[in-house]
């Protein structure tokens, strides 16, 4: 058995998918589809746009997709995992006209199409998980997910995020405040307005923008809006359940030097923060004026999605772009800045306003892109007249992209057809619900005999203890009273109904998707530098390629064991010929060309020739076709 040879070889012959672009299913253009309806107007629109572009470059596009290589694409972009065997089977056997557009609108309507964005945004807003608090990433992503899924505009989601206030248990939006390590009032300013507006106010923190016009009086104000913010929690709680409120902020008389320095130096610091952040104001725009301060930053939430601020929206539609062709009509995404311009600046507007049109209903923006001729272009091809190959940014052929940590784990998972191994590490995790209660009972239990077990006022002696009280000085009591806190705080207190409540909100995500976001949570913490820089992106650093590669996820599901994808496949006694075609159906959801046929049927004889079994010869096939790039990448 020689896996790392045959990997090899199945690398060299996965390249060959780059030109396999043979149409099998000529879609109608989507600008003869357009009269009368808006939203095919709009997808021809952005075909327009696009094409604005390629004839002023003199570029020529890839040819469209064929439907295998669509297929995979558009369930990645959507669903966040490839179609599973039957889902490839059933749309490359359907011969019916129109049949991409059905799958699409039966993708955006699928539940998996707002887990798939939640798992897009959570990293971008929260950073990986082994850095999380509470289990706030899995929590913001079962609310966004449910949000998105029930059809509310996201503009309504950004607003809810900014502005959410309560416990967690009781509002799951606070999650995107209590995750964060950032707990103060100008990293709040700088985090919001990047991750919800794309302008980067930061660098105007200490000193003047280096580039833009704005000021630290600029950054000040828009800190303003977070001045009140308090995170709070009590660790002495089981399950913890922090909470967000808005203090009251009071105008207040600048203390002397003088003054100052007899302050313990964290509330020096915290008064001084205070006092400088204490008149907010929209950024460029006018400054607030509030009778009750603690609504500072829902006006501030109010003012980020408010149709005359453009930003937010030209924001939002070029990140979901980006999530789409891997980067935006303008780069870095969330850099939005008097330097870097789009690339097609007039699509930029039209997605933006679009977005405000359809109250940010984001199954339609989907619908519109992925409709498009821009979309479902090939990998391959496209050419310009100087003989240059087209850049990135032209769009003239669908661009190869590594698959998320979360796509990537997906694919793996959706080859397995046994749920045991996935309500395995499930059960695992909700036993810590079972143990808090069972702590909770002999708590309740030892307090309960502690009790009994205390004398009775009447009992003897009880009045001497009680004198002997009245003689402590008032220092003396103090001092008890001071340690008798201390001692309270020793002892843990149990929430049983926010328990309930946190059991309730994770019986929400399904095994699989807990089961692929729990191995992110391991992925993103291997990487290969001295420091254990997170991963965000799949990078593959030498460390996470080893994990892939040697992990128990790859090694059990090349396992001709049941459940796995081999064991039907063997099971079903079918021709070499017809094993081969199963499994690059279920792994790439596409059929081997002849040439990858024959080498895998060839490897396998030859295999049996050195005394390898048949099962074992066709595991190392499959572990071959998983290491492959066309298996990790988006195309």
């Amino acid at each position: 058995m020689n896996r790392l040879r045959l990997a090899t070889l199945m690398l060299a012959a996965g390249a060959l998918w780059l030109g396999m672009a043979a149409v099998s299913s000529a879609e109608e253009a989507p600008d003869a589809r357009a009269e009368g309806n808006p939203e095919a107007a709009a997808t021809a629109r952005v075909d327009t746009e696009i094409a604005r572009v390629w004839q002023r470059d003199l570029v020529t596009p890839a040819g469209p997709a064929g439907d295998e290589e669509f297929l995979r694409r558009v369930y990645l972009d959507v669903t966040g995992a490839p179609p599973t065997l039957e889902e490839t089977l059933a749309f490359l056997n359907d011969t019916q006209e129109g049949k991409r557009d059905r799958l699409i609108d039966a993708l955006v309507a699928d539940p998996r199409f707002g887990r798939h964005l939640a798992d897009l945004w959570v990293p971008l807003l929260l950073g990986r998980a082994q850095k999380q608090k509470y289990g706030a990433d899995h929590i913001l992503a079962i609310w966004m997910a449910r949000e998105i899924n029930a059809g509310r505009g996201f503009d309504a989601l950004v607003y809810d995020m900014i502005s959410a206030r309560g416990k967690l248990s009781e509002n799951l939006a606070v999650a995107y405040w209590v995750g964060k390590d950032e707990q103060r009032t100008p990293d709040f300013a700088g985090l919001v307005s990047r991750h919800f507006t794309g302008v980067q106010i930061q660098c105007a923190q200490c000193h003047k923008h280096p580039y833009e016009e704005m000021t630290m009086a600029d950054f000040a104000g828009v800190a303003g809006f977070f001045n009140g913010l308090r995170i709070r929690r009590d660790g002495n709680q089981e399950p913890q359940d922090p909470e967000t409120a808005d203090e009251r902020v009071k105008a207040a008389r600048r203390p002397s030097e003088a003054e100052l320095a007899k302050l313990p130096e964290k509330r020096r610091a915290e008064l001084e923060e205070r006092l400088k952040y204490s008149s907010p104001k929209h950024l460029y725009g006018e400054a607030v004026k509030l009778e009750d301060t603690t609504l500072l930053r829902a006006t501030y939430a109010k003012w980020v999605i408010a149709p005359e601020n453009r930003q937010t929206r030209r924001y939002l539609a070029n990140r979901f772009w980006s999530f789409i062709f891997g980067q935006g009509l303008q780069n870095p995404v969330d850099d939005f800045n008097s330097f870097n311009h789009p690339t097609h600046p007039e699509l930029l507007e039209y997605l933006a306003d679009e977005l405000l049109a359809s109250r940010f209903d984001l199954r339609r923006f989907y619908r519109v892109i992925l409709k498009s001729r821009t979309y479902q272009l090939s990998s391959r091809g496209g050419s310009r007249k100087d003989a240059k190959a087209p850049e990135a940014w032209h769009y003239a052929s669908y661009p190869v992209r590594q698959l998320t940590p979360e796509q990537f784990f997906g694919a793996l998972l959706g080859l397995t057809t046994d749920p045991g191994s996935l309500r395995e590490a499930r059960k695992r995790f909700e036993l810590q619900f079972e143990r808090l209660r069972a702590e909770a009972k002999r708590a309740a239990e030892e307090e309960a005999k502690r009790k009994s077990d205390e004398p009775k006022a009447d009992a003897p002696g009880m009045e001497r203890q009680e004198e002997g009280k009245k003689d402590e000085t008032k220092d003396e009591k103090k001092e008890a009273k001071k340690a008798a806190k201390e001692e309270l705080k020793k002892v843990k207190k149990y929430d049983l109904a926010a328990l309930d409540r946190y059991e309730a909100i994770f019986r929400e995500m399904p095994d699989g998707w807990f089961m692929r976001r729990t191995l992110c949570q391991g992925y993103a913490s291997r990487s290969s530098d001295d420091e254990m820089t997170e991963a965000d992106a799949f990078t593959l650093t030498i460390d996470q390629a080893l994990q892939v590669m040697n992990g128990t996820l790859t090694s059990r599901l090349s396992e001709n064991k049941k459940g796995q994808p081999l064991y039907d496949i063997l099971k079903a006694g079918t021709t070499p010929d017809a094993r081969a075609e199963s499994l690059y159906l279920r792994v790439l959801c596409r059929k081997p060309s002849a040439t990858e046929s024959a080498r895998v049927l060839n490897y396998v004889a030859e295999a049996m020739k050195g005394g390898s079994k048949l099962d074992k010869a066709w595991e190392d096939v499959l572990f071959a076709l998983l290491m492959t790039t066309e298996f990790a990448t988006n195309h």
